[in-house]
């Protein structure tokens, strides 16, 4: 693509596209290793990892996962914790500051193919502004604190689930499987995206070419269990499927920390064994919350103008009425779909879908960065909002579950799309 030409899908190209993506690629590494080098991350979550770190490095993966070892992770993120802890010999370093600057390479790694992932469908599909576009993700504070500075592996089997829905764009639906079977393997939410495959294996079954399709998605699963022997038999593969079963109702609560209808309800760390409406629990009213979103999915499937062949809205649509309505959340969970949001606007190019990318990543900062201050409060003092911020909290689960309906009705919307930038 020449300099200063007009682009064929409408509007004037980024001027000098390798040179301006270099700099914002080289800008948010340094951002972000300047964040990990200032913040400690979360503690509780760091320290566990450094547990882990040390004990695979001192017992090896065969003796891994015993009952001492709570909430494990799956294996092929304990095979990157590792690497990690053995190349820079965690189980030595005093260092709080130092250890959890190297575990949080990990996410920051896989954050930033993430951005570069964005980057290359944009080339693909030749907009107009690649470097823009994926600058929003790359330079997004809301996305940059979660591995930065929190530390967790949401971007780890995010980038898995973006790149499943870029597959299945694609029609590579053996590579899609494989990329859902990786990001399992890396943290077990990943299977609230399965909705997703589930459509696009309805869709391809349907299809003039049904037979080539299905094996397409057999092969994909066949590759998807050859990698999870690889890299389970190690660590016992008992032991391993035993850790997906330990996650279920692992956390009782109506909701942790997340800033949703829950927290909107007063009840927030409450456990799902009370009582709410009608005489049921709160735990009842979650199975019956998901069950009618997964109604309304389906619904968005049939009839949403703005889902229809696009995966992306179809993640994203699972994901974020997930957060904003499910129980035992984390404030960490809408990480998810912010990324998904703005690859549905790279799919769609439906501009609302940018105006809630940039709602929800507010949303989302405000909340992961109080629950962050206020850990800071507890470990070293000097929170941002206080100990007990419950009016923020209310306006800002308040202001989540209005935008998360507001999605909803985007999405069901009929008008066409708006356009590029």
């Amino acid at each position: 693509m020449e300099k200063n030409t007009i682009h064929k899908n409408g509007g004037t190209p980024d001027l000098n596209i390798p040179g301006a993506f270099l700099a914002v690629f080289l800008s948010a590494i340094v951002i972000r290793i300047l964040l990990a080098c200032l913040y400690s991350g979360f503690i509780p979550d760091q320290t566990d990892m450094i547990e882990w770190g040390a004990r695979l490095i001192n017992f090896g993966p065969s003796r891994f996962y015993a009952p001492e070892v709570q909430m494990p992770y799956p294996p092929l993120y304990l095979w990157l914790l590792y690497l990690v802890s053995a190349v820079s010999g965690i189980d030595h370093i005093e260092s709080l500051q130092i250890a959890t600057f190297y575990l949080r390479l990990i996410p920051v790694i896989f954050d930033l193919a993430t951005g570069v992932l964005i980057y290359a469908v944009l080339e693909k599909k030749k907009d107009p502004h690649p470097v823009l576009l994926s600058a929003l993700y790359f330079l997004n504070p809301a996305i940059m604190f979660n591995s930065a500075i929190w530390g967790q592996t949401d971007a780890c089997f995010m980038f898995f689930v973006a790149l499943m829905c870029v597959f299945l764009e694609d029609k590579k639906a053996d590579m899609a499987v494989l990329s859902f079977c990786a990001g399992c393997l890396i943290k077990q939410q990943t299977a609230v995206f399965f909705p997703v495959l589930i459509v696009a294996v309805v869709k391809d079954f349907l299809s003039s070419e049904r037979k080539k399709n299905m094996m397409a998605y057999f092969r994909g699963l066949l590759w998807g269990f050859v990698m999870f022997l690889i890299v389970s038999v190690p660590f016992n593969v008992t032991k391993v499927i035993g850790c997906y079963f330990e996650t279920l109702g692992y956390y009782s609560f109506a909701s942790c920390n997340a800033w949703n209808f829950w927290s909107l309800m007063r009840l927030n760390m409450t456990d799902t064994s009370e009582l709410w409406l009608f005489g049921l629990t709160i735990r009842s009213w979650g199975n019956i919350i998901i069950i009618c979103i997964m109604i309304l999915f389906v619904l968005l499937v049939l009839y949403g103008k703005k889902m229809k062949n696009s995966f992306p809205v179809m993640a994203a649509m699972i994901i974020i009425p997930v957060f904003t309505f499910w129980t035992a959340m984390h404030e960490r969970y809408l990480f998810s779909g912010l990324v998904l949001l703005l690859l549905s606007y790279v799919y769609s190019k439906h501009r609302g879908f940018l105006y809630f990318y940039a709602a929800f990543s507010f949303l989302h900062l405000i909340n992961v960065w109080q629950v962050y201050a206020d850990l800071m409060t507890t470990y070293f003092g000097g929170a941002v909002f206080g100990k007990n911020p419950v009016e923020i909290m209310l306006f800002i689960s308040a202001a989540t579950v209005i935008a998360t309906i507001g999605l909803y009705v985007f999405v069901f919307g009929t008008r066409r799309p708006s356009g590029d930038l």
